[in-house]
């Protein structure tokens, strides 16, 4: 399967069950042995494993996503980087009202393993400005939402 045409499937079904928490339509587009790394922020993490994977999807939005009034997942570029390896630049705004908007950058790495996501990589730069104010975002407003815990494990 094509790369981009999977990786639009998968979108789509993560944004669906970003709305309705249905996690488990995610299945069919992952590996058995899938893998997700998480890497340059504090809940930084590898999960293993397609159950593993969508547990900790569920987990991060139930203690982070889901204390938002609203989430938006901003596609900045998307490409194919190599052959079955596509990279996006994605740009999460998290908005809570009476508050001033969370903006956090990230790229995005997808492997296929035949006509599934083998590996998923999720990169946060913390020498980006951006980052470093949703840092100081987190710290300035985090408690005011009862305790924020983005991680996935």
């Amino acid at each position: 399967m094509d790369v981009m045409q999977l990786w639009g499937r998968w979108y789509a079904a993560f944004e669906a069950s970003a709305v309705d928490d249905q996690w488990d339509r995610l299945a069919p587009l992952l590996a058995d042995d899938v893998q997700y790394r998480v890497t340059g922020v504090p809940f930084a993490c590898t999960l293993k494993g397609r159950e593993a994977v969508i547990a900790g999807f569920a987990r991060s939005f139930a203690g982070f996503d889901r204390k938002f009034d609203r989430r938006t997942h901003q596609v900045v570029s998307i490409r194919e980087h190599a052959p079955g390896h596509l990279e996006a630049q994605i740009r999460g705004v998290y908005e809570k009202d009476g508050l001033p908007p969370l903006a956090f950058p990230a790229t995005g790495h997808w492997h296929l393993d035949g006509d599934r996501i083998g590996l998923m990589v999720d990169i946060y730069d913390p020498t980006l400005a951006e980052s470093q104010a949703a840092f100081g975002w987190l710290a300035a407003y985090g408690e005011k939402l009862g305790g924020l815990n983005p991680s996935y494990t």
